[in-house]
């Protein structure tokens, strides 16, 4: 079976029927796939987070404790965009959901870890959350914040800005042994032309083997899964063991902003919402990565 699109919502969607079902056929039952794919995107998930999310010794499967930490964090974030459904919401006195915005990567390395903790200092808010496919992806018109990299001085927003986020070329430890040393990996990239970098050549002579994706997230699984190298921020390749940094490549810093778009900016409840994911972010990205400075 070909390898399933990278889709954290789908993914995440699989998980949470796994834990409902405590196996992969009863998963699949009730979201209507193949056993397969529910395995897979397991697999995928797993690879992301860099743990085993499910226990699957027997054929009873059981969420390990890192598993349920993660479905308890997405029923917070469902939770989250129920409350900000048009459809149900019960009366007009009930306030229109903020549209929050960011490239996928952020929601699930940035948002989702500290979803959580977001989640018990907000004030009564319902939020609407809308992912973009392109780290570097401008954010519609229609959002109310978004979290944007490299688009500081966007016209039609108003910006703040959080820090700064490195960048490094990163190769799964598995590449670096003896055995695996001598064959050339694929290079994974993005068309961005702040994260595109020349061909590499690696320690055999060779020069890499360039594949260029849709978005950074294929980047991360792939080099996360040892199918090869690729250019990743700081704080998901240093926070993750089986990651190694390696020479090479040389990428300017991007900046990270928080934008209101303009008319918007002013709300209350958005000062609010802004400030506080600012705060939480600079909180748990590495100093190294990001600084805390607010633009």
């Amino acid at each position: 079976m070909d390898q399933l699109k990278p889709d954290i919502w789908r993914d995440l969607a699989v998980l949470l029927a796994v834990g409902e079902a405590k196996s992969s056929f009863g998963a699949s039952r009730l979201l209507g796939i193949s056993n397969d794919a529910v395995e897979m995107r397991v697999d995928q998930l797993e690879t992301r987070i860099g743990a085993a999310l499910v226990n699957r010794s027997t054929p009873r499967w059981v969420l390990t404790d890192a598993g349920k930490g993660l479905v308890e964090k997405t029923r917070s974030i469902v939770n989250l965009v129920e409350r900000g459904t048009v459809g149900e919401r019960a009366d007009k006195n009930t306030p229109v959901p903020l549209v929050l915005s960011c490239p996928d990567l952020f929601f699930e390395f940035l948002l989702l870890p500290l979803w959580y903790r977001i989640e018990t200092k907000l004030p009564d808010i319902p939020i609407k959350l809308e992912t973009l496919q392109g780290v570097t992806a401008k954010p519609d018109s229609t959002c109310d914040l978004a979290l944007c990299l490299g688009r500081a001085g966007q016209a039609d927003a108003v910006g703040a800005k959080i820090g700064d986020v490195r960048f490094a070329l990163y190769a799964h430890r598995s590449l670096l042994g003896s055995n695996t040393r001598a064959n050339t990996p694929s290079h994974f990239t993005v068309e961005a032309a702040e994260l595109n970098v020349p061909d590499l050549v690696w320690p055999g002579g060779k020069t890499t083997r360039r594949v260029v994706c849709n978005d950074l997230l294929s980047v991360v699984t792939a080099v996360k899964s040892g199918r090869g190298i690729g250019i990743l921020p700081r704080f998901i390749g240093d926070n993750d063991p089986v990651l190694v940094p390696l020479e090479g490549a040389d990428v300017a810093p991007l900046t990270l902003s928080i934008l209101s778009m303009r008319g918007n900016a002013a709300k209350p409840e958005v000062q609010t919402l802004r400030t506080l994911l600012a705060r939480e972010i600079a909180q748990v990205l590495d100093d190294r990565t990001i600084g805390a400075q607010q633009g």
